[in-house]
C-alpha cells in the first residue's frame, strides 16, 4: 500500500474494515443510504425498504394498484432492478433474512440503498 492511499485512508471518519500494509481490498459501507441515487436496469442493489410499504396504513394503494395486492416479504431486500416508470421501480427481490422472494412495484422515495 503506498502512502498517499495511508494518508487518504486516515482521514476517513466512517467504520471501515481493519487494514495494514498488506491490505488490498477495503470495503467502507455506505452510512444512512440514499434515495437519489440513480437506479440502472438490470443492476442488483442491496436496499432498505420504508415499514409503510411492509406493512401499509389502510387506503394504502400501492399494493393493490401495483403489485397484485402483495408486500415484499421484508424490510432488507437483495433487488436486481427490472425496469423504471417516472418514480416507480420494478425489482426481482429476494429477503435478505428470510430468503423469500418477491417481485413488484416500489416508489423510489420509499427505498434507500444500503
Amino acid at each position: 500500500m503506498n502512502k498517499f492511499i495511508k494518508e487518504q485512508l486516515q482521514k476517513v471518519t466512517v467504520p471501515m474494515d481493519y487494514w495494514d500494509n498488506n491490505t488490498d481490498h477495503i470495503i467502507i459501507k455506505k452510512q444512512g443510504g440514499s434515495i437519489t441515487k440513480d437506479f440502472i436496469v438490470g443492476d442488483i442493489y442491496d436496499i432498505i425498504v420504508e415499514d409503510y410499504v411492509i406493512n401499509p396504513p389502510p387506503n394504502f394503494t400501492l399494493a393493490s394498484n401495483w403489485n397484485f395486492n402483495t408486500n415484499p416479504p421484508e424490510k432488507e431486500l437483495h433487488a436486481r432492478v427490472l425496469q423504471t416508470v417516472g418514480n416507480m421501480l420494478k425489482f426481482q427481490c429476494k429477503g435478505k433474512t428470510t430468503g423469500i422472494e418477491w417481485e413488484g412495484w416500489l416508489p423510489r422515495k420509499s427505498i434507500k440503498i444500503v
